[in-house]
């Protein structure tokens, strides 16, 4: 077994408490398998993503999981495509899909059940904008429009959100 004395990383529990998820991370980091677990008994249930690297592979962050679902979340990954991007894991038809199509780094703030959102940029690597994606139609919005670093925390119900945003000509805003 590649996982023998491996590191076990971003450890979530589904919502309904009954399903316990962990990242295992192979000692030499180049291998990582998403592994799903009894929360009852800690029985082994099934493995449903593994990511392989010929240098490493790099998991920061836990599932975030679809409000109101059990059975979809948003897995966030740089080994697919050498950027940080957001995909939806279908627990129920064992998908992995691709949530945005952009070649530069985002990452997940929050989702509603209708929409995820995330921050990158937009062509420019200075600016760091509030964005959200319809998970059903995968349309992509822009809510943030100033130029700048946008630091975002969002409300838990995502009807509001608190942007800090600053760059080179204007103090954090």
């Amino acid at each position: 077994d590649t996982y023998d004395g491996n590191y076990l990383t971003n450890i979530t529990w589904n919502p309904s408490s009954d399903r316990i998820y962990v990242q295992h991370l192979d000692r030499a980091q180049q291998n990582m398998r998403l592994d799903c677990y009894d929360a009852a008994d800690g029985s082994f249930q099934e493995t449903l993503l593994t990511e392989h690297s010929d240098t490493w592979v790099e998991p920061q962050y836990p599932l975030a999981w679809i409000k109101g679902r059990n059975d979809l979340c948003i897995y966030s990954t740089d080994n697919r495509d050498g950027f940080w991007n957001l995909y939806l894991l279908d627990l129920k038809k064992k998908t992995v899909e691709r949530l945005v199509w952009t070649d530069t780094d985002i990452q997940y703030i929050a989702n509603d059940g209708r929409y995820v959102y995330f921050t990158g940029p937009d062509y420019h690597p200075v600016n760091n904008y509030l964005w959200r994606v319809d998970i059903r139609s995968r349309k992509v919005e822009q809510l943030t429009k100033e130029p700048g670093w946008h630091r975002i925390e969002m409300a838990p119900d995502c009807k509001s959100y608190l942007d800090v945003y600053e760059c080179l000509d204007k103090p954090p805003v």
